[in-house]
């Protein structure tokens, strides 16, 4: 029994990114010029977030295997743009681009984002080559924010990697989608209902994977249009 117990917490402690409630923040899909990749900062309020996928704007519509990687590391970029030294790579997803001024969606593996704190956040095609599909971008500098997060935008790269040119100011095209992280736990005589619970959970996570993707294909229509 308690093994099954141990068991049983283990996964709802995995389970910790179960929504409270679903947001997402947009920046531009304006373009204008582009390359490898962005840096910018995100400062998270008060509640900590569950980072479930991404908007980017890709030229090359229809191109395949575009490789797209997002990094983070805790506190800002600034001072470690050229510098790979506490960056933590998050997942890497090969998508099918939308072309230039619409919304391509890169669903990645979720992960959380602690309340009250600065993240320098990195996307990138790290299969990028000049002269074929690139990370489109905004000349300039601009900031975004809503209840829950800031966005302070940014740099341009050059390369796919921590080396290279960087352009600056470059303000990041997309879309960054997230739930409203839960940190509590049951008591060990509710396990079983929760574990029901987090099955049902698990089913709404993955309609809302659903319906986050069938939203960016809409809302990248609705840029082209």
């Amino acid at each position: 029994m308690n093994r099954l117990r141990s068991a049983s917490l283990a996964i709802l402690l995995t389970a910790v990114g179960a929504s409270a409630s679903a947001g997402v923040i947009t920046t531009t899909f304006l373009g204008t010029n582009g390359r490898a990749g962005n840096m910018f900062d995100l400062q998270v309020r008060s509640s900590s977030l569950l980072l479930t996928g991404i908007d980017v704007n890709l030229s090359g519509a229809g191109s395949t295997g575009n490789l797209v990687s997002l990094y983070t590391r805790l506190g800002s970029y600034v001072g470690f743009d050229s510098n790979a030294a506490g960056w933590t790579l998050r997942d890497s997803v090969s998508v099918t681009s939308a072309g230039t001024g619409n919304a391509t969606f890169v669903n990645l593996s979720d992960f959380i984002l602690d309340a009250d704190k600065l993240y320098g956040v990195y996307v990138t095609l790290s299969n990028y080559v000049a002269n074929s599909t690139s990370m489109r971008y905004t000349n300039g500098s601009n900031s975004y924010a809503n209840a829950d997060l800031s966005l302070t935008l940014g740099i341009g790269r050059g390369e796919p990697d921590f080396t290279g040119l960087v352009f600056s100011p470059r303000t990041w095209n997309g879309s960054i989608y997230y739930d409203l992280a839960t940190t509590s736990v049951p008591e060990p005589g509710s396990l079983a209902l929760a574990g029901l619970a987090l099955l049902a959970g698990l089913g709404l996570s993955q309609r809302a994977r659903r319906q986050r993707a069938a939203a960016s294909i809409a809302r990248g229509a609705a840029l082209g249009a």
